[in-house]
């Protein structure tokens, strides 16, 4: 009596646990069941967070048929209950071990997804960084030819002034000559005049 007094707490929690265990076991047999009579198909394993839990519970009570057959409330002969603990048992380390195996499979699928969205944002940027690339260097050039057609326009500027430059000496030049011719023949006619 005094021991169970001094253990009291102790108790309470073996019964606490007790009690979350039973819960475990039926909403995993429920479950379990939901897959079994689905023909297992894949839409009712458990998901990632049910798998670490019911896989945890599953672990750390270690349940053995004998736990199945605890919970069993048929009314079958004990062979009969004890060979479809066994099979309970069965099914559920099958259970446990398909839901993770898909939960392998569909990590392993956002995994390549990942990849493949990482590689193409990565092709992106670099397709990017090559266009930025050319679009600098196709600028260069485009100042670079600006600079030349400045230069050019300079000079043909220049060619323009000195063209002007030569028309007005050579229009003066060939004024003076018609002015010199002019005078040429007023000079040959006075002097048939005075002659």
């Amino acid at each position: 009596h005094e021991a169970l007094i001094r253990n009291w707490r102790l108790l309470e929690e073996w019964d606490v646990e007790q009690v979350t265990d039973i819960k475990d076991y039926h909403d995993l047999d429920a479950q379990m069941q939901l897959w079994i009579t689905s023909g297992r198909n894949a839409s009712y394993l458990l998901n990632s967070g049910s798998y670490t839990y019911f896989n945890q519970w599953f672990c750390r009570s270690n349940p053995n048929p004998s736990l199945f057959l605890k919970y069993d409330s048929s009314m079958q002969p004990a062979r009969a209950k004890i060979k479809s603990a066994r099979a309970k048992y069965e099914n559920y380390v099958e259970f446990l071990e398909t839901s993770y195996q898909a939960i392998l499979a569909k990590e392993k699928q956002v995994k390549r997804r990942v990849t493949i969205i990482i590689s193409a944002l990565l092709a992106f940027v670099v397709s990017l960084s090559a266009f930025a690339y050319w679009a600098l260097q196709e600028k260069g050039n485009a100042e670079q030819q600006q600079l030349i057609a400045e230069q050019q326009k300079n000079v043909a500027e220049q060619q323009k002034n000195e063209a002007q430059r030569q028309k007005r000496a050579a229009d003066s030049a060939f004024s003076l000559m018609l002015l010199e011719r002019d005078t040429a023949r007023y000079m040959a006619e006075q002097a048939k005049k005075a002659q």
